[in-house]
């Protein structure tokens, strides 16, 4: 029964007619790198090795299961953001998609904050990163913006408060910048934007399970949706954000980004800490989700599609 059910999760969903081929991705191995490998190499990240070697992470034991190997980031005490004077975490892209964008990309990671991690001001969480071509270091984040690109990561702030932490075209400022009708999102004209803060809270000494839904927008149209999940449970979603002005534009890597910061010394951690990953996963597809290449998804149905997404995610993974 459980093969049939996956099955299907590969092909298609019988209730939505869509074909979801969700058979498309990507999963790092996080024993390989426990055994010894590079995690630069490129077997781990799509065949597509990273530029360099990434400093503070390394892997760990899981604390409730010694026999299962996770990735860890390391922050040394008073660290903040990778490109601080004092630096803690990492922060890079990893091409896993190759050069066809994804139009449709599901990401998600279980994290792990040790009991009593004092969150300070915020800390960054992975996420996607978006573009035409794979991703250049720096793009659409660290208050570089463009209008070529997009990241689309999770954040933690003071007590563990969450949200989703964006770069995204100037075009998206007039809506999700309204606090009118917006009163969790908080923009600023030269970093990133906080969607949702405060929608879900993150607790030291367990495991939180981390799932992030993106749909691109149809060119010209403020239609494309975000959602967020947190332990299965969908705490916020968007349906009119704009990822791109041109079609060539779709997520194309994992944006493995954890540290403390925010970009000055006050979010710094006081002592040395850390976080830990387990089935760090991306899923796309390159092609709109329905049987009809050219047809489009009603965007009200981009909630039941993640839905689905996530309930075969369940067997995946």
């Amino acid at each position: 029964m459980i093969w049939i059910f996956l099955t299907a999760c590969l092909i298609s969903s019988p209730l939505l007619g869509l074909a979801i081929r969700i058979d498309a991705y990507w999963k790092l191995d996080i024993a390989a790198v426990a055994a010894g490998r590079n995690v630069s190499a490129a077997s781990l990240w799509g065949d597509r090795a990273l530029a360099s070697t990434p400093d503070n992470v390394s892997t760990d034991t899981n604390p409730f299961n010694s026999s299962e190997k996770v990735l860890r980031f390391s922050y040394p005490a008073g660290s903040w953001s990778p490109g601080s004077t004092n630096p803690g975490g990492a922060s890079f892209y990893a091409n896993v998609l190759g050069e066809t964008p994804a139009d449709t990309a599901w990401m998600n990671y279980t994290v792990f904050f040790p009991t009593g991690f004092d969150f300070v001001r915020g800390g960054k969480l992975p996420g996607v990163y978006g573009s035409a071509t794979p991703a250049l270091s720096g793009q659409c984040a660290g208050g570089d913006h463009t209008e070529n690109c997009f990241t689309v990561r999770v954040m933690w702030r003071t007590d563990g408060a969450g949200e989703i932490y964006v770069y995204l075209p100037i075009s998206n400022q007039n809506t999700l910048c309204d606090r009118t009708k917006y009163k969790s999102n908080y923009c600023n004209d030269v970093y990133g934007w906080s969607l949702s803060r405060g929608s879900f809270s993150f607790h030291s000494g367990n495991w939180t399970d981390v799932a992030i839904g993106l749909q691109m927008n149809s060119v010209g149209n403020a239609d494309g949706g975000l959602g967020l999940w947190i332990n299965g449970i969908q705490v916020f979603g968007y349906s009119n954000i704009i990822y791109r002005s041109t079609a060539d534009i779709g997520v194309n890597s994992a944006f493995m980004s954890s540290f403390f910061g925010g970009s000055t010394q006050d979010y710094a951690t006081p002592v040395a800490t850390y976080t830990l990953y387990k089935n760090v996963a991306l899923k796309y597809q390159s092609a709109p989700m329905s049987i009809s290449s050219a047809a489009r998804v009603p965007h009200t149905v981009f909630p039941m599609v993640v839905l689905f997404i996530f309930i075969c995610n369940i067997f995946i993974l």
